[in-house]
Protein backbone atom coordinates (compact mmCIF):
# COMPACT_ATOMS: atom_id res chain seq x y z
CA UNK A 1 0.00 0.00 0.00
CA UNK A 2 1.19 3.43 -1.04
CA UNK A 3 2.84 5.49 2.17
CA UNK A 4 0.43 8.68 1.63
CA UNK A 5 -2.79 6.38 1.30
CA UNK A 6 -1.97 4.90 4.72
CA UNK A 7 -1.24 8.40 5.97
CA UNK A 8 -4.41 9.15 5.07
CA UNK A 9 -6.27 6.47 6.34
CA UNK A 10 -4.10 6.99 9.82
CA UNK A 11 -5.68 10.59 9.77
CA UNK A 12 -9.23 10.21 9.05
CA UNK A 13 -9.23 6.99 11.82
CA UNK A 14 -7.12 9.99 14.56
CA UNK A 15 -10.24 12.20 13.41
CA UNK A 16 -12.17 10.06 14.36
CA UNK A 17 -10.91 9.15 17.80
CA UNK A 18 -10.53 12.72 18.88
CA UNK A 19 -14.30 13.54 17.81
CA UNK A 20 -15.27 10.62 19.92
CA UNK A 21 -12.74 10.86 22.65
CA UNK A 22 -14.25 14.65 22.79
CA UNK A 23 -17.98 13.43 22.84
CA UNK A 24 -17.50 10.72 25.62
CA UNK A 25 -15.32 12.94 28.35
CA UNK A 26 -18.61 14.06 29.59
CA UNK A 27 -21.07 11.06 29.44
CA UNK A 28 -23.48 12.14 32.40
CA UNK A 29 -24.18 15.41 29.88
CA UNK A 30 -24.56 13.02 27.08
CA UNK A 31 -27.12 10.80 29.16
CA UNK A 32 -24.97 7.39 29.07
CA UNK A 33 -24.26 7.67 32.73
CA UNK A 34 -26.65 8.86 35.58
CA UNK A 35 -25.58 12.02 37.23
CA UNK A 36 -24.97 10.45 40.21
CA UNK A 37 -23.22 6.79 38.94
CA UNK A 38 -19.83 7.94 39.18
CA UNK A 39 -18.72 4.62 38.31
CA UNK A 40 -20.01 4.77 34.74
CA UNK A 41 -18.77 8.36 34.77
CA UNK A 42 -15.29 7.46 35.66
CA UNK A 43 -15.19 4.49 33.30
CA UNK A 44 -16.42 6.15 30.33
CA UNK A 45 -14.91 9.30 30.96
CA UNK A 46 -11.39 8.24 32.25
CA UNK A 47 -11.06 6.28 29.14
CA UNK A 48 -12.34 9.15 26.70
CA UNK A 49 -9.15 11.27 28.01
CA UNK A 50 -6.28 9.58 26.81
CA UNK A 51 -7.80 8.35 23.71
CA UNK A 52 -8.49 12.32 23.40
CA UNK A 53 -5.18 13.33 24.08
CA UNK A 54 -2.99 10.75 22.19
CA UNK A 55 -5.34 10.75 18.90
CA UNK A 56 -4.44 14.70 18.63
CA UNK A 57 -0.77 14.50 19.03
CA UNK A 58 -1.14 11.44 16.72
CA UNK A 59 -3.04 13.86 14.57
CA UNK A 60 0.06 16.39 14.62
CA UNK A 61 2.69 13.82 13.49
CA UNK A 62 0.23 12.52 11.02
CA UNK A 63 0.32 16.07 9.61
CA UNK A 64 4.07 16.63 9.67
CA UNK A 65 4.46 12.92 8.33
CA UNK A 66 2.77 13.72 5.32
CA UNK A 67 5.72 16.06 4.38
CA UNK A 68 8.52 13.37 5.34
CA UNK A 69 10.35 10.79 3.01
CA UNK A 70 9.04 7.33 3.18
CA UNK A 71 11.84 6.33 5.69
CA UNK A 72 11.13 8.18 8.10
CA UNK A 73 7.78 8.24 7.94
CA UNK A 74 7.50 4.12 7.83
CA UNK A 75 10.64 4.62 11.53
CA UNK A 76 8.11 6.94 12.60
CA UNK A 77 4.91 4.67 12.33
CA UNK A 78 6.76 1.06 13.34
CA UNK A 79 7.45 3.33 16.76
CA UNK A 80 3.89 4.34 16.73
CA UNK A 81 2.66 0.43 16.29
CA UNK A 82 4.25 -0.53 19.75
CA UNK A 83 4.23 2.29 21.04
CA UNK A 84 0.31 2.98 21.17
CA UNK A 85 -0.89 -0.44 22.35
CA UNK A 86 1.22 -0.64 25.31
CA UNK A 87 0.80 2.80 26.52
CA UNK A 88 -2.76 2.55 26.22
CA UNK A 89 -2.16 -0.79 28.45
CA UNK A 90 -0.57 0.93 31.03
CA UNK A 91 -3.21 3.60 31.10
CA UNK A 92 -5.98 1.60 31.59
CA UNK A 93 -3.98 -0.49 33.83
CA UNK A 94 -3.55 2.75 36.32
CA UNK A 95 -6.22 3.66 38.92
CA UNK A 96 -8.71 6.11 38.51
CA UNK A 97 -7.37 8.19 41.79
CA UNK A 98 -4.13 7.00 43.45
CA UNK A 99 -3.36 9.33 46.76
CA UNK A 100 0.22 7.91 47.15
CA UNK A 101 3.21 10.18 47.42
CA UNK A 102 4.43 10.02 43.49
CA UNK A 103 0.35 9.51 42.65
CA UNK A 104 0.33 7.70 39.14
CA UNK A 105 -3.24 7.89 37.97
CA UNK A 106 -5.03 7.76 34.51
CA UNK A 107 -4.62 11.85 34.54
CA UNK A 108 -1.01 11.65 35.42
CA UNK A 109 -0.12 8.50 32.85
CA UNK A 110 -1.90 10.14 30.30
CA UNK A 111 0.32 13.32 30.41
CA UNK A 112 3.77 11.40 30.99
CA UNK A 113 3.30 8.73 28.28
CA UNK A 114 1.92 11.46 25.22
CA UNK A 115 4.78 13.05 26.28
CA UNK A 116 7.17 10.71 25.68
CA UNK A 117 5.22 9.82 22.48
CA UNK A 118 5.72 13.92 21.64
CA UNK A 119 9.55 13.51 22.41
CA UNK A 120 10.18 10.38 21.01
CA UNK A 121 8.57 11.27 17.62
CA UNK A 122 9.66 14.76 18.04
CA UNK A 123 13.24 12.74 18.01
CA UNK A 124 12.35 10.17 15.83
CA UNK A 125 11.68 12.57 12.70
CA UNK A 126 14.65 14.90 13.59
CA UNK A 127 17.24 12.16 13.64
CA UNK A 128 15.95 10.56 10.34
CA UNK A 129 15.55 13.70 8.77
CA UNK A 130 18.89 14.82 9.06
CA UNK A 131 20.72 10.96 8.49
CA UNK A 132 18.47 11.18 4.96
CA UNK A 133 20.49 14.70 4.43
CA UNK A 134 23.59 13.20 5.46
CA UNK A 135 23.12 10.32 3.42
CA UNK A 136 22.24 12.38 0.19
CA UNK A 137 25.50 14.63 0.34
Amino acid sequence: MNGKKTINKLTLLTIMLIVLGFVFLDPIALGLCSQYDYDCDDLIGGSAMPIFFFSFISLIFLIIARWLNPMTTSSWLCFAKYYLPIAVALIFLSPAIDSSILGFDKEFMTWLLAGIFFITSFGIIIFKRSLGHLVSK
